[in-house]
């Protein structure tokens, strides 16, 4: 954080530039959503929504308003468990959190990088995320089928997950930003060694579309987690 000069950035207290009125969606790993991180002063979560894809679907399905690129009014999320900020608050609440929210981050590559991206002041002052104060919303991706792992030689060990699969949490995202009424920068932390790389593939068809309408920019890592289309 030093060496980017965002620490500096967000010393300057005229430049206001803390994330207020912002989201960042995060389309990776998951999130450890009890984290004190993603809270604000008074123990509430910043996390707006979380969309786990890898959990049994209890029946999702959430108009799009108008008006968003790519997307219709008529798609709708049909798999997966989805987790609004109230649900997380009472989760949080609880003496058992996971019983009512069981989503976590085994991994925790999502977690790291909404920290970074995200994370408020440490209790101890020895970090800060670069926008301490924005809203967060995170989809957690669930692993390639295994017959595209099969076709594409992916190893067992390693982490790959469908390009329509995170087509889909960028939907959700831009859900969540329409739903709050807020813009929204979606965080991508995944690469992928497949296609042109000259973003003609469809997602980079549509992360295009959404670069260039007003409230939403994408930030996509050159990362080493594959992504693989099914």
């Amino acid at each position: 954080m030093e060496a980017s000069g965002i620490l500096n950035s967000i010393e300057q207290p005229q430049l206001n530039l803390r994330g207020q009125g912002t989201i960042i969606g995060f389309i990776d790993t998951g999130i450890d959503y009890q984290n004190p991180l993603f809270r604000l002063s008074d123990g509430r979560s910043r996390i707006l929504g979380i969309w786990d894809q890898t959990l049994p679907s209890l029946d999702i399905l959430q108009k799009l308003p108008p008006g968003i690129p790519g997307l219709t009014v008529n798609d709708t999320i049909i798999y997966g468990t989805e987790f609004t900020n109230d649900e997380i608050n009472e989760a949080l609440a609880s003496e058992n959190p996971l019983t009512l929210i069981p989503s976590t981050d085994a991994n925790g590559h999502g977690t790291f990088l909404a920290g970074i991206a995200a994370g408020s002041p440490s209790p101890n002052g020895d970090f800060i995320g670069a926008a301490p104060e924005c809203n967060i919303a995170v989809v957690k991706l669930k692993p390639a089928k295994q017959y595209l792992r099969d076709y594409y030689l992916i190893q067992d060990t390693a982490e790959a997950y469908q390009e329509n699969d995170i087509m889909m949490g960028i939907k959700y995202l831009t859900l969540i930003s329409a739903r709050y009424k807020m813009p929204l920068i979606i965080c991508l932390g995944l690469g992928t060694n497949m296609g042109s790389h000259e973003g003609t593939s469809p997602l980079g068809l549509l992360l295009r579309r959404l670069n260039l309408t007003t409230g939403f920019a994408s930030v996509v890592s050159a990362g080493n987690v594959p992504s693989f289309s099914g």
